[in-house]
């Protein structure tokens, strides 16, 4: 069956917008980097993709059809980055 699965690779657009609603910048990402800190702690990472070779262990993973999916404990400050872009942040709240 997932010998019969197609990979198609993928990006993520970020587009930022002015006050306007007009675009003023834009940046593909394909790889993320996540951090974490806190009393929580990294588990695992998944983009989804049956053909990647990845390690699920390792905070970084290529993205696919713009997703993926971090797995952390309890109490986790999770951040995370691309090249150029401005680091997104999330706290879960104990």
């Amino acid at each position: 069956m997932w010998n019969d699965v197609s990979y198609e690779p993928c990006e993520l657009r970020v587009v930022a917008y002015d006050s306007e609603g007009k675009a003023a910048a834009e940046k593909t990402v394909r790889t993320v980097d996540i951090k974490v800190e806190g009393p929580g702690r990294f588990i695992a990472v998944a983009n989804g993709d049956p053909t990647s070779l990845e390690s699920f262990q390792e905070p970084s993973m290529h993205l696919f059809n713009g997703q993926l999916t971090v797995i952390v404990t309890r109490g986790a400050e999770v951040t995370v980055s691309a090249e150029g872009l401005r680091p997104a942040r999330f706290r879960d709240k104990l």
